[in-house]
């Protein structure tokens, strides 16, 4: 049995639709953070971060790119400046454990350990407070992990 004809035609002009916002990119800063996860997952970085630049040019206050530009470079190496995108969550979110976990991977990177544990005390302090036992088990270990690499 065929489809009703006006299915087809929902279907077309869905796909027509389709193509032409593909032709013409991005067009918020929505639109840049997802094209920057997908390029994230594809394992592409650099065009992540560059995605989720564009992202925050027009949307400073985005953050779920900073902490996902952060993320992408620790993937290249890039500590100090994940640390920077870090700090600017924090400065929105001062009360997000989940960042604090997330810098003091880029600290631990950087050699600094101290600095690290602190982060993840922070963070292990917050997530008592909330309750949260899984993040509790993932920062209590982490911070062993530091410790023994001392």
């Amino acid at each position: 049995m065929r489809p009703p004809r006006i299915w087809v035609w929902i279907v077309a002009i869905a796909i027509a639709l389709a193509a032409v916002a593909a032709c013409f990119g991005p067009q918020n800063s929505s639109d840049y953070y997802w094209r920057g996860v997908d390029n994230f997952e594809r394992r592409r970085f650099r065009e992540a971060i560059a995605d989720y630049d564009q992202s925050l040019r027009l949307d400073p206050e985005n953050v779920n790119a900073y902490r996902e530009r952060g993320i992408a470079k620790l993937f290249i190496g890039q500590h100090e400046e994940a640390i920077a995108d870090y700090n600017q969550v924090l400065r929105l979110q001062p009360d997000n454990a989940n960042i604090y976990v997330d810098r003091s991977d880029a600290k631990a990177g950087l050699g600094q350990h101290q600095e690290a544990i602190a982060d993840l005390e922070t963070a292990l302090e917050m997530a008592r407070e909330a309750g949260d036992s899984d993040l509790i088990t993932v920062i209590e270990g982490r911070i062993e992990k530091l410790e023994q690499a001392e």
